[in-house]
C-alpha cells in the first residue's frame, strides 16, 4: 500500500488494538497476582500523573506568555521613552 492514507490508518488501527490487548493482559495479570484493588490503584496513579503533567504544561504556557508580554511591553516602553526623549531634545 506504500505510504497511502489507508495504509497509515490500518497501521494506527492495528497498533491501537495491540495496545488495548496488551493493556487487558496486564490488567488481568495484575488483578490475578495482586488483586483487583491494585489495578484500580494503578489507574488512579495514572490519572494523577496525567493531571500533574497537564498542570505543568499549563504553567509552562503561562510563564511563556508572561515573558512574551513583559518583553513586548518593555520594548514598547523603551521605544516610547526614546521617542519622547528625542522629541524633547529636538524641541529644546
Amino acid at each position: 500500500m506504500g505510504g497511502s492514507v489507508e495504509a497509515e490508518a490500518l497501521e494506527i488501527f492495528t497498533a491501537k488494538k495491540k495496545a488495548e490487548a496488551m493493556r487487558k493482559e496486564l490488567k488481568d495479570w495484575i488483578s490475578f497476582t495482586y488483586g483487583p484493588s491494585v489495578w484500580d490503584e494503578l489507574v488512579a496513579t495514572e490519572g494523577r500523573i496525567r493531571k500533574q503533567k497537564k498542570e505543568q504544561e499549563y504553567r509552562k504556557a503561562e510563564v511563556q506568555e508572561a515573558i512574551i508580554t513583559w518583553g513586548i511591553s518593555g520594548v514598547l516602553l523603551s521605544v516610547g521613552a526614546g521617542t519622547l526623549g528625542f522629541i524633547i531634545y529636538m524641541v529644546a
